[in-house]
């Protein structure tokens, strides 16, 4: 399944206009590591639109991986902080079974900037999203002993997408 992604990647992101060749790096902060890994890389493709391909890998009570492509449409603002609207595709997989879900969203974030320059950012995200069984007949969620669920609350299914990452502009 990574291989997709991969290929995906660059497809799309070797495909797009050379014009703006802006990339944004990010990671999820510091409180969510308790959980998971996100890792993320934005290109914007002109000064409206750009496009995330993310990667997460949760472990503990709710052990998964998930990769999606994001298009955003920014709303760029001259101060220190932009507004976007969002849609994301992708697919992940529960480590203790062998299912593998979609993954299906849209919303609305915030990226602030720390700095003059516009290098240094925390992105706000907020949205639903719902992950539906691909293959496989067996329900994602694994959890025992009175923490069923949790897939779908807080783990890679949860249908309310919220996050913060912090961003660096590799440009």
């Amino acid at each position: 399944m990574r291989n997709i992604f991969v290929f995906l990647f660059l497809a799309v992101y070797l495909g797009v206009s050379a014009q703006n060749n802006n990339y944004t790096a990010y990671i999820n902060q510091p409180i969510g590591l308790a959980s998971k890994v996100r890792l993320s890389i934005e290109k914007d493709i002109n000064k409206n639109y750009s496009l995330l391909l993310n990667y997460t890998n949760f472990y503990g009570l709710v052990g998964g991986e998930q990769s999606y492509l994001e298009l955003r449409r920014n709303y760029r603002k001259p101060n220190k902080s932009d507004f976007f609207v969002y849609s994301k595709m992708g697919a992940g997989n529960s480590f203790q079974t062998n299912t593998v879900y979609g993954i299906f969203g849209i919303g609305v974030g915030e990226k602030i900037y720390f700095d003059k320059g516009q290098r240094f950012s925390l992105v706000c995200v907020q949205g639903i999203k719902v992950c539906p069984n691909i293959i496989g007949n067996e329900d994602p969620d694994t959890a025992s002993g009175g923490l069923r669920g949790l897939f779908y609350v807080i783990g890679p299914g949860s249908l309310i997408d919220l996050h913060f990452n912090f961003g660096f502009r590799l440009k």
